[in-house]
Order: C-alpha cells, then sequence, then structure tokens
C-alpha cells in the first residue's frame, strides 16, 4: 500500500481529484489508525469528528482566500484596512520566477499552503544565507501539489494555486516569539491558546514548543495538546483586546475558524486562518475539552 502522511491524508495520489466517497472512506482509515475508534460523519460530536466533516463537506466562497497566504493578505484588508498583515514584497508562480535580487537585509520566504513551519526559509542577513540551497528546495519541492495542503481532504485548498511568496521580517526582539491564536465558534472568539516558535538554521521547527490554552480573561486552562508540553506562564498578549475584537470580524462568517496572530510590541500583526488545526487528528487531553468544543461547533 502506498506511503501516507497520516496526519494530513497526503499521498502520493491527487486525493482532491478522488470522487467524494473515496476521500471519505481514506479519511475514516486514515482517522482510525490515528485516534483509535470508528470515525462516524454521519453523527459527529466533539471537535476533531466534526472537523473532518468540516474538511469533507463545508464550503464558503471566501475560505480558498483565506486559507491561500498571499490573497489571505487581499482579504484582510478587505475587511480591517491596510497594515494588518506582514508586508508583501514578492510573489512567485513558478519555480523559474525566483529571484533574489534587490531584496532587503531580512524577510521571510513562505509557500501560499503549507503549514506547521514548513515551506518556510527565515532570512535574517541575506549576505550570509544559502540561496542557492533555498532554489533547489522551491524548485524541488515547492510548487508540486503533492507536498501541499492542496493533495489532502480540506476542501478549502482544494482550488487554490501554488505559489512561493516573500514578505517582511517582523523583529520580535526576542529569542521565541509567542503566537496566540484564538478559537472562534460561529463569530465569537471562546479561548486561545499561546505557543513559543523556535528557529533551527533558519527553518520554523514547531516540533516541540509547548502549548499554554487560556480564556479570554487569561485563565490557565489546564489543556494538553497532542504531546507537546504545556506552556504554564505565558505572558498576557499586550494586544489581547484588541485580538479579541479582530478575531470577531474575521470569524464572523464561518462556523469555525481560529484566528492566528503575533503580537509585535509595536502593533498586532494577523499570521493566517486555521480552519483545521492540526487536521483534526490531534488529541486534546482531557477529552471533556474536545467534548465541549464540539458542542460550541455548529456544522448542521
Amino acid at each position: 500500500m502506498e506511503k501516507i502522511d497520516v496526519r494530513l491524508g497526503r499521498s502520493s495520489h491527487l486525493i482532491y481529484k478522488m470522487p467524494i466517497e473515496s476521500r471519505k472512506k481514506l479519511l475514516q482509515q486514515i482517522w482510525f489508525k490515528k485516534m483509535g475508534y470508528e470515525l462516524d460523519l454521519d453523527h459527529p460530536k466533539d471537535f476533531n469528528e466534526k472537523l473532518q466533516w468540516y474538511k469533507l463537506y463545508y464550503h464558503h466562497p471566501n475560505m480558498t482566500r483565506c486559507v491561500d497566504k498571499v490573497t489571505f493578505k487581499d482579504y484582510v484588508a478587505e475587511k480591517l484596512g491596510e497594515g494588518y498583515t506582514a508586508k508583501l514584497f514578492r510573489v512567485w508562480n513558478s519555480s523559474d520566477e525566483v529571484n533574489f535580487d534587490g531584496l532587503p537585509k531580512q524577510f521571510v520566504v513562505k509557500s501560499n499552503c503549507q503549514d506547521n513551519g514548513k515551506y518556510i526559509a527565515i532570512v535574517q542577513d541575506k549576505t550570509t544565507f544559502d540561496f542557492k540551497a533555498l532554489e533547489r528546495e522551491i524548485k524541488d519541492y515547492w510548487f508540486n501539489p503533492i507536498n501541499l495542503l492542496i493533495n489532502g481532504f480540506c476542501s478549502a485548498y482544494h482550488n487554490v494555486k501554488p505559489k512561493v511568496f516573500v514578505e517582511e521580517y517582523i523583529d520580535q526582539k526576542k529569542e521565541t516569539p509567542d503566537d496566540c491564536k484564538l478559537f472562534c465558534f460561529n463569530g465569537e472568539p471562546k479561548f486561545c491558546y499561546m505557543t513559543k516558535e523556535h528557529f533551527r538554521n533558519d527553518k520554523v521547527d514547531i516540533s516541540e514548543h509547548p502549548y499554554g490554552f487560556y480564556d479570554l480573561n487569561w485563565n490557565h486552562l489546564n489543556i494538553k495538546y497532542g504531546e507537546h508540553q504545556i506552556y504554564f506562564d505565558a505572558q498576557k498578549p499586550k494586544h489581547l483586546s484588541e485580538m479579541i475584537l479582530i478575531a470577531r470580524k474575521l470569524a464572523h462568517d464561518f462556523p469555525f475558524v481560529r484566528v492566528d496572530f503575533f503580537d509585535a510590541e509595536a502593533k498586532v500583526y494577523l499570521a493566517e486562518l486555521t480552519f483545521y488545526p492540526g487536521g483534526g487528528l490531534v488529541k486534546y487531553d482531557p477529552p471533556e475539552f474536545s467534548e465541549n468544543m464540539g458542542k460550541m461547533f455548529k456544522i448542521f
């Protein structure tokens, strides 16, 4: 049997081109292997179960714009005005267009349809950065749909055109800046989690960073996410009140979305809108937390 990325459900076949019933059956197989019990897509109950239904069946005309990290910037500008996302320097539609000449000393290179720190290069000093190696990686991997979120079960990505883009590097003046991510149900932020980003060899490495869950009054919630350690002592974001107002505006149209921020000293920036956190295949402990989220997640 072909090798499948269990968390995301990507394989050497183009999953997004499969008939919906074939995708459903494959997703149920992956779910059972990962979660240990059968997935009932007709009667999903907890948050992760409902995310599987959301991935396969829910469509909103703005979702594709939102998950594409390039068009997301335009979407945010339409909703909020300019200045809420990192400045966009360049967009490349193929590896033949890649050219780093004329860029500032520091910048970030990203795929428009990847997540969890994959296909991101952080250039903190272009005079010492190995651009030849990055160009080879972009050519070999970054434009191939098999390697991207296009090739999975999450329907919002299926019409995204692969791009690579360059945006400004936002210096947080910290070695490990925190991100704040607000979970919004039916347009209303309910709670958030904080994470510490780790950088290794000019790459984002999220494999070991801790997660801290908090309510909107900044009371710590004793929740464990997958195998990650719990982040007990996260500082309340300086611009949390503004984040809540922004999240409410951006989440208005969707049954669920996670609105992701990073809180720079001078202002708040939007990182992305996330509709399928962890692919709905990462467990929460205690399980009651996922059950309670499922009650808030109105998909029918």
